[in-house]
């Protein structure tokens, strides 16, 4: 599956969104993505983790940190996590996007990447 893709069906941002194709590598996902001449609201990530497991997510822009969380049992519904990251400030740059899945201790820290997706007014 590319990211950007959704493996789940019909897409309720159908026409609302810019798909991200990037490369998958590892633990982390890297693209560029030019958001010249729009508004990005968000980056939207539907991200899964194994049952009894955990992971930590950073999202890093320009190679910068600029957000981050800890996917788990408590921030997910049946193991998967909805996530939206706030871009706005970066309309109209070009930007170089990283999600990295990183260990948080957890003896089980699968990461199952759904979709990652820039959400457009």
């Amino acid at each position: 599956m590319k990211v950007g893709q959704s493996s789940s069906g019909g897409d309720p941002l159908e026409g609302r969104r810019t798909p991200i194709h990037g490369t998958v590598t590892g633990n982390y996902i890297k693209m560029s993505q030019n958001l010249q001449g729009v508004s990005p609201k968000q980056q939207r990530l539907s991200v899964g983790h194994y049952p009894t497991g955990s992971f930590k997510l950073d999202v890093r822009v320009n190679e910068q940190e600029y957000f981050s969380t800890v996917v788990d049992a408590k921030s997910s519904t049946a193991n998967w996590a909805k996530i939206d990251v706030d871009l706005s400030k970066f309309a109209g740059q070009e930007v170089r996007l990283q999600v990295v899945q990183s260990n948080n201790g957890s003896p089980r820290d699968d990461a199952y990447w759904e979709s990652v997706t820039i959400v457009v007014p």
